[in-house]
């Protein structure tokens, strides 16, 4: 629809001419108003992080927590406007990524990497950081409807010098191509999905998680390495790392090592939610309501 695109263009233009001293508490401001005026959609972020924070439901820090959430995905959505109309390396400046020469070691070994990552912090920045220094990266992404607001979504990410593998039929061909040519190729494994994914325990709790990135690892032989990039406390600057993670040896049962494989990458995303949980952005609900809802409450 026209009005998408408008709106898309007009959002842009804004974010490049507000400076960040306005926009971040004014992101602050709508993030809570929508958690307040949605409360069917902010219910499923709060009972998330009940699990995350093994509390009540009903707990204060829980529902502050989820507010957090909305307030810091807004600053996300402000900085991706703005870098469509700014200079990409006026993001990169501000963030420091320790971790570079075990994503060195991983692309040696010349089979591709899979940067695992999650809805977390700033996605985003994270692979246009590792495309400017200089990494060949792609990015796995849905495809946005209209295809008008697709093309505008494509651009302001291809900017950074990240290229994007849409998630369709010729995903899977593709994305294997792209690690035999010893590629970065970044993979958010952190959606729910019940329908092709596996089952694992996250927080302790039975959840579902796409099955794709551990595929992608055994067929191949490519490396995971967990990625991330975060806020600093007064949105000034980013923190961000390249993780190695645990090697795993296939046992040639496919199911079993998809599942294994997958567990590591969750135990990866458990360390990191504990220290900064107000920065995961899973406004849909990861965990059946009748499982995780009673087991965080008697864990609190």
């Amino acid at each position: 629809m026209a009005w998408q695109v408008y709106g898309f263009r007009f959002a842009s233009w804004l974010a490049a001419r507000t400076p960040q001293a306005i926009a971040y508490p004014l992101c602050a401001i709508v993030g809570d108003l929508y958690f307040w005026l949605n409360p069917a959609h902010s219910q499923k972020a709060v009972d998330n992080f009940a699990v995350v924070l093994a509390d009540s439901p009903m707990a204060k820090r829980v529902r502050l927590t989820a507010r957090r959430s909305f307030r810091n995905y807004l600053k996300s959505l402000y900085d991706f406007f703005r870098q469509m109309s700014l200079d990409p390396d006026l993001f990169e400046a501000d963030a420091l990524i320790d971790g570079q020469e075990h994503l060195d070691a991983a692309l040696e070994q010349g089979k591709g990497v899979l940067l695992i990552t999650m809805h977390f912090g700033n996605w985003d920045l994270a692979a246009g950081i590792t495309a400017n220094q200089g990494y060949p990266m792609v990015a796995l992404a849905d495809q946005f409807s209209p295809p008008a607001v697709d093309r505008l979504v494509r651009f302001g990410r291809n900017r950074t010098g990240v290229g994007l593998v849409t998630l369709d039929q010729g995903a899977l061909r593709r994305t294997v191509q792209l690690l035999k040519q010893n590629t970065v190729v970044g993979v958010l494994v952190d959606r729910p999905q019940r329908e092709g994914g596996v089952e694992v325990s996250f927080f302790g709790a039975p959840a579902w998680l796409p099955a794709g990135a551990a595929r992608f690892a055994l067929r191949t032989g490519a490396v995971p390495i967990f990625g991330y990039v975060g806020r600093r406390p007064g949105d000034r600057t980013f923190f961000g790392a390249y993780e190695p993670l645990p090697s795993y040896t296939p046992t040639g049962d496919t199911a079993k090592d998809i599942q294994a494989l997958t567990q590591i990458f969750v135990l990866a995303m458990e360390n990191l939610l504990r220290q900064y949980p107000d920065q995961w952005y899973m406004f849909r609900r990861m965990w059946d309501t009748e499982v995780a809802v009673p087991a965080s409450r008697s864990r609190g």
